[in-house]
């Protein structure tokens, strides 16, 4: 038979809230996968690009603002950010803890934290053209997510 779900609550079909624990739909259902002993570079590696890119975007939004105006667009901090997503993507921890590629995504979590590393560098020293170069030919390797705003 079928009915709505008020039908299915007057007809007792419907229990009461499970609360359920935190975990993951990984192997243990434990964040294994994610943050266990194998991937324990990966965590840290992220913890330090995520830190570092949004020190340098802060920063760098910061000084293209204007009282009373909004925040103009800075291709520049979009791109760290990109790549800073690309750095923490959960796919490179889940392929190093299933041993599937282990040695390609160690290499492009790497990568990409370079880039990251490599235009906050840059601007965060001064070196804005520069920041734009690499911003630039990082983007033409992996143009991604074209929307990113770092403005959040």
């Amino acid at each position: 038979r079928v009915g709505t779900l008020a039908d299915a609550k007057a007809g007792g079909f419907v229990g009461a809230p499970v609360e359920l624990p935190p975990s993951s739909w990984g192997s243990g259902k434990n964040w294994q996968v994610w943050n266990g002993e194998k991937v324990a570079d990966l965590v840290q590696l992220n913890s330090e690009v995520v830190d570092g890119a949004l020190s340098t975007v802060d920063k760098a939004l910061t000084q293209h603002a204007a009282v009373g105006a909004p925040t103009p667009r800075d291709r520049v901090a979009d791109q760290i950010l990109r790549e800073t997503l690309l750095t923490v993507s959960s796919d490179w921890p889940f392929m190093v803890s299933k041993d599937s590629a282990a040695d390609y995504a160690r290499y492009r979590a790497h990568l990409h934290a370079h880039a990251t590393r490599e235009i906050s560098d840059a601007l965060a020293s001064g070196r804005r053209d520069h920041a734009e170069r690499l911003a630039d030919g990082w983007n033409k390797a992996d143009g991604l997510f074209g929307a990113l705003d770092a403005r959040r």
